[in-house]
């Protein structure tokens, strides 16, 4: 089915010119000065215009911290110029932004013109903090969180020099994470924070280690309520009003993450654009079209703007960090699928792309399925509809810091996730009946084989564990599995009418195939002489009461909390975050749904026990207090 588009694209697209396109965009991006990413989408808009896209725009939304978009709040906009972080003894130089662009904390407010000098306090716990350290800098392990750094400003604290964990400081001890969100989304208390490097932070260690040490800071920024920039163009289809979506997000520091998913964007529309107007390829059916903005903030922005759009999107695809030196980053890409509570026959599309067009072209290529996140395929999200997958290059060891550089940018790379990348988008563009009956055999076959293998690991686990528990286990998990895949293979009726006998006989086949493992994990427990008892379905007060709330959403999209921000300082049972806790069970939260039934669906989907009822009971509770949901409760 798709072999021969492949090898059409192949020829065309080019994985050197994706990474010339990494570089320049990296060139301005990496500064994370919003005066900067408006030269980026400039950019971007400029590329798109060269070549042949139609209807390019720029969708504009308010870069405020206090407008929600669905539930998500784009950060007061945010220009840097300089900032500096000295010993103020010996001068000696602790970070310097724009010499090290991940130096200074995004949304750092200004110092006065002439700077502050004051004492800095190395504190292993902010809670810890005495009072009477009102108005000197701190020194930490880690950028803080929302509570910390409330804590920290009624204490009257401006400033915070950190070095944080996840990277690689050992081999790389010049290497500085880049903190994005420590004070977003307005920052109001004025604070400003410095990235520190291992060998800095070392260094600072010791010396506090020895007495108190005065340093001085000078940022000079400016915090602003501005706008966010999406930029987006199509190649219009031939046939239908219906949209297939490639969008990647820009405005980050690094050229992995994203620039190298926004490139790749860039020159599959290029490929393609260049391929349908030589007449190599058809004109697809559908419109495709590339989106490029803000990551999830400004993209759910587009969304609630363009509504109207989504719903005629019947597929979507987005590449974040997609061009890593594999062996250099120590990576491995991730392919997130669609959601359990939405599932998609475009999953079987995206395996078999990475199978037959990147990894059999390169054995030693890393890569997994995973399961659905919030990233920018959150328009796969049940509110939304869109099914989407996502290619991320997670692990990466310079991942969010100052050595995520385009020397890190393979070209061989991006051939291989641009050809998975622009043979997905043509695929559903140009899909008719013919493609949808081979996307529901395809998401059969793949649903069949996981079943299997899931049956054998069941029948494996009965030598360590309790036989009836397993057989239990079995039987729920695997006929959720055969039903979540029969879900699948009917959305392949989105691209074409497959037929509904051969949707309703693959359907029977995949639940034909779960009670067969079921039978075989029986017959085993029953060989090993245990004696197979299913437990009764009792119920205690807690179950009682979670199957009694039927909670429907009443916001689009994934939750942050942050617009909670807005009403109250907090603090709140759950603390708003770029993205809120127990996302994997509000999918499920459909109005038809109680919560115990989410919770069963959020374990069966997870292959395991998915947190404490009692927390989810009290989560959804939360969630209603501030109008997130509503609750049909039966008495």
């Amino acid at each position: 089915m798709f072999t021969s588009i492949a090898s059409t694209i192949e020829k065309e697209l080019s994985g050197a010119r994706a990474k010339q396109q990494v570089i320049e965009i990296h060139r301005t991006d990496r500064y994370s000065s919003f005066d900067l990413y408006r030269q980026t989408a400039a950019y971007c808009r400029a590329q798109m215009e060269a070549i042949g896209l139609a209807d390019v725009e720029t969708v504009s939304c308010r870069a405020d911290g206090r407008t929600p978009y669905g539930d998500w709040l784009i950060p007061r906009a945010w220009d840097a110029r300089s900032g500096q972080l000295v010993v103020a003894e010996t001068g000696h130089v602790l970070a310097a932004y724009p010499d090290d662009t991940a130096a200074l904390s995004m949304y750092s407010a200004a110092t006065p013109e002439e700077g502050i000098e004051t004492e800095l306090v190395w504190v292993d716990r902010v809670e810890d903090l005495p009072e009477s350290f009102s108005g000197k800098m701190i020194f930490c392990s880690s950028a803080i969180g929302k509570r910390e750094r409330d804590r920290l400003a009624k204490q009257g604290i401006r400033g915070i020099a950190f070095s944080r964990g996840k990277i690689d400081m050992v081999n790389f001890p010049d290497q500085r994470a880049w903190d994005n969100y420590m004070l977003a989304p307005r920052n109001e208390e004025g604070m400003f924070g410095f990235s520190l490097s291992h060998r800095e932070a070392t260094y600072l260690r010791n010396l506090c280690a020895n007495g108190p040490v005065k340093v001085r800071a000078h940022v000079d920024t400016t915090l602003y309520d501005g706008v966010s920039e999406n930029v987006t163009g199509v190649i219009r289809g031939s046939e239908e009003n219906e949209e297939v979506l490639m969008l990647a997000h820009l405005y980050e520091q690094g050229a992995n993450d994203n620039a190298s998913g926004a490139a790749m964007s860039l020159e599959v529309f290029r490929a393609l654009n260049r391929l349908i107007d030589a007449g190599h390829l058809p004109r697809p059916r559908r419109t495709m079209r590339i989106l490029l903005g803000f990551e999830c903030c400004g993209f759910m922005g587009y969304v609630v703007n363009r509504m109207d759009r989504m719903h005629r999107t019947v597929a979507a695809i987005n590449p974040d960090m997609v061009g890593e030196d594999q062996e250099l980053c120590g990576s491995s890409f991730g392919l997130h699928l669609t959601p359990g509570a939405d599932p998609s026959c475009v999953d079987a599309l995206a395996i078999r792309l990475m199978e037959d067009v990147a990894a059999s072209g390169d054995p030693l290529l890393r890569w997994r399925t995973q399961p659905y996140g919030v990233c920018d395929s959150f328009v796969a999200d049940p509110t939304i509809g869109v099914p989407s997958v996502s290619i991320i290059g997670i692990p990466d060891r310079f991942y969010h810091s100052s050595m995520d550089t385009p020397d890190k940018v393979s070209p061989a790379t991006l051939d291989k996730t641009g050809l998975v990348l622009a043979t997905y988008l043509y695929f559903l563009a140009n899909a008719g009946p013919k493609e949808a009956a081979w996307l529901a055999e395809e998401a059969a076959a793949q649903g069949k084989a996981q079943i299997a293998q899931m049956g054998g690991a069941f029948a494996r686990d009965l030598n360590d564990g309790n036989a009836s528990e397993i057989v239990a286990n079995a039987s729920d998990r695997l006929r959720f599995l055969a039903e979540r895949h029969g879900r699948a293979v009917a959305s392949s009726s989105r691209f074409g009418e497959a037929g509904g006998a051969k949707v309703d006989r693959l359907k029977a086949e995949l639940a034909d195939a779960a009670a067969s493992a079921i039978s075989s994990v029986k017959s085993a427990a029953s060989e090993s002489g245990d004696v197979v008892k299913i437990a009764d379905d009792h119920r205690n007060d807690l179950q009682e009461r979670a199957a009694r709330i039927t909670p429907r959403r009443l916001v689009v999209g994934p939750l942050t909390l942050e617009p909670l921000l807005l009403k109250s300082s907090g603090p709140f049972r759950y603390d708003p975050h770029w993205c809120a806790p127990y996302d994997d069970f509000l999918m499920w939260a459909d109005g038809d749904r109680s919560i115990l039934e989410i919770y069963r669906c959020a374990q069966l989907e997870a292959g395991r026990t998915a947190g404490d009822l009692a927390i989810l009971v009290d989560y959804f509770e939360f969630l209603a207090e501030h109008d997130y949901v509503s609750f049909n409760e039966t008495s």
